[in-house]
C-alpha cells in the first residue's frame, strides 16, 4: 500500500510536468497568433494579428527547417564505408 501511494504521487507530478512543458511549447505560438483565434474582434484587429503571425512564422519556419536539416545531414565522422563499419563492431559479451 505504501508503494502504491508513492506511485500515485509520482504519476500526478508527471502529469503536471507534461502540462507545464506543453504550455511552454505553445506559449510563443499563442503570443504570435493567439489573436487570430480569439472570438470576436473587428477585421482590423484580425488583419494586424495575421500580419504579426506572418512576420513571426516567416522567421521561425526557416530556422526550424535549417535546424532539422543540420540534424539530418551526415557528418564526416558518421559516414564511412561498409568495410569500416564491419570491422568497427563491438563484440558481444557471451
Amino acid at each position: 500500500m505504501r508503494d502504491l501511494r508513492v506511485n500515485h504521487i509520482f504519476e500526478g507530478s508527471r502529469e503536471i510536468m507534461h502540462l507545464m512543458i506543453a504550455r511552454e511549447a505553445v506559449a510563443e505560438h499563442l503570443k504570435a497568433a493567439g489573436d487570430l483565434l480569439a472570438p470576436g474582434g473587428d477585421l482590423k484587429m484580425k488583419a494586424d494579428a495575421a500580419l504579426h503571425a506572418g512576420v513571426f512564422y516567416s522567421k521561425w519556419l526557416p530556422q526550424l527547417a535549417s535546424a532539422r536539416a543540420s540534424t539530418l545531414a551526415p557528418t564526416t565522422s558518421s559516414t564511412s564505408s561498409p568495410a569500416t563499419c564491419a570491422t568497427s563492431r563491438v563484440p558481444r559479451a557471451s
